[in-house]
């Protein structure tokens, strides 16, 4: 008892923070004995153990950095304007999405109903996998001429058709090509 007093005068410290100080002095500890005296671990597998932490840390680290790169994550492009249904962006938006955003704010333009993969469709708002699976399939029976024609599936009603409209079109090519 005698050692928290001493220590709450000589250091100014509160008594929580000389418990908290005194429970991680007496972990590492405990870690320390266990490790030199009880641990029976070759060291070819504390080293391939460590290889494996380290690569997995690596692997990380470089999805982290590849997703940045290639949706623009985190990284602000001012320069370039964030589509929206309406054709104007609000003052200071900008291309790409953040975590946790609704799927109509990540679009990153309309969606071509005829030529969309069904990835592609997943990222409208109201669908899910096997709604983009039926769209797939419902213009593998012909294009769609017009997005109202998108009511043809199986599961998009009216009250959807209306949600997904300003997200959509109907082009008989894909964009870029004559």
């Amino acid at each position: 008892m005698r050692f928290f007093l001493d220590l709450d005068s000589k250091l100014g410290i509160t008594r929580s923070d000389v418990t908290v100080l005194l429970f991680l002095t007496v972990a590492a500890l405990a870690g320390f004995i266990y490790t030199t005296f009880f641990d029976r671990r070759p060291p070819a597998v504390e080293a391939a153990e460590l290889r494996a932490l380290v690569h997995r840390h690596d692997s990380i680290l470089d999805a982290r950095q590849r997703q940045a790169l290639a949706g623009l994550d985190s990284v602000r492009v001012d320069s370039i304007p964030a589509w929206s249904p309406s054709g104007a962006g609000a003052p200071g938006d900008t291309v790409g999405g953040t975590r946790g955003a609704r799927k109509e704010d990540r679009l990153k333009g309309p969606v071509d109903i005829n030529h969309a993969t069904e990835r592609e469709l997943t990222t409208l708002p109201g669908v899910g996998a096997g709604t983009a699976a039926a769209i797939v399939e419902e213009r593998g029976h012909g294009p769609f001429r017009s997005v109202e024609d998108i009511m043809r599936v199986s599961g998009i009603g009216a009250k959807k058709f209306e949600r997904l409209r300003k997200y959509i079109v109907a082009r008989k090519r894909p964009a870029g090509t004559h």
